[in-house]
């Protein structure tokens, strides 16, 4: 999945929260939702002809946990941890339907301790080979489908809330 999908649901997780709504805290999730995908940024940063494999080592339910680990103290309430407990797994949730066309297919759930790879792809994939593949027509119709699946829902179901809570002066507060 792009962004787009791991966004949508961060702002789900916004909306469902119950302490003080603001930019650190819609920050903090956004962050937390896409944070698997760091790989994708050390990758560009790595010298031209190494390989840090995408999902090899972030996509995996102990890195998701020590994620939340990092995000807990942040989130006070029962009900807000849940919430930040459940985005954390939404990406490895999500990222699990991908049509990875990539060997090795999928990602190890479990590792270190369990190497199996996991996949049960049926979402079309996000060609990011090259910048042609990035602005292709397909990645184009895949970023719309994850738009008409988990953004516009979200937006639209929570439209006054986003409205509420984003465009107020309490959003730029600490």
């Amino acid at each position: 999945m792009t962004p787009v999908a791991h966004t949508s649901l961060a702002i789900l997780g916004f909306e469902l929260i119950d302490e003080k709504k603001n930019y650190l805290s819609f920050l903090y999730l956004v962050l937390l939702s896409n944070f698997p995908d760091i790989d994708l940024l050390i990758n560009l940063l790595l010298p031209r002809g190494v390989n840090f494999q995408h999902q090899l080592y972030t996509h995996n339910i102990f890195f998701v946990l020590f994620t939340i680990f990092l995000l807990f103290p942040l989130f006070k309430t029962k009900r807000d941890r849940l919430i930040l407990f459940f985005l954390g797994f939404s990406h490895l949730i999500i990222d699990l339907i991908v049509i990875d066309l990539k060997e090795p297919i999928g990602f190890r759930l479990f590792y270190p301790l369990y190497n199996k790879y996991f996949n049960f792809g049926f979402f079309p994939t996000f060609y990011k080979a090259n910048l042609s593949y990035i602005f292709s027509l397909h990645n184009l119709f895949v970023v719309l489908l994850e738009a008409l699946i988990f953004f516009f829902p979200v937006v639209y179901y929570f439209r006054r809330e986003i409205k509420r809570d984003i465009f107020t002066k309490n959003f730029l507060k600490r």
